[in-house]
């Protein structure tokens, strides 16, 4: 079953519960599962956190904002 939204509220979750301690990657995969489940707007931004260690977050920003323009 594919549960993005689900997967997305709880990646939301572990990020509030680790505050300033959320690091890229949470952020990296919060922006999949927020891709995943079209919410294109709140995925570029959460892909914009992730950038700062995983180049290929750019790409996924890519597609975010491609999806947004069309």
């Amino acid at each position: 079953a594919k549960k993005y939204a689900e997967s997305a509220e709880y990646y939301q979750k572990k990020i509030d519960a680790l505050g300033e301690e959320a690091g890229a990657l949470e952020y990296y995969y919060l922006g999949q599962a927020l891709y995943f489940a079209k919410d294109n707007a709140k995925a570029d931004l959460a892909f914009e956190k992730a950038t700062s260690k995983y180049a290929d977050a750019y790409f996924w920003r890519g597609r975010c904002n491609f999806n947004m323009d069309n």
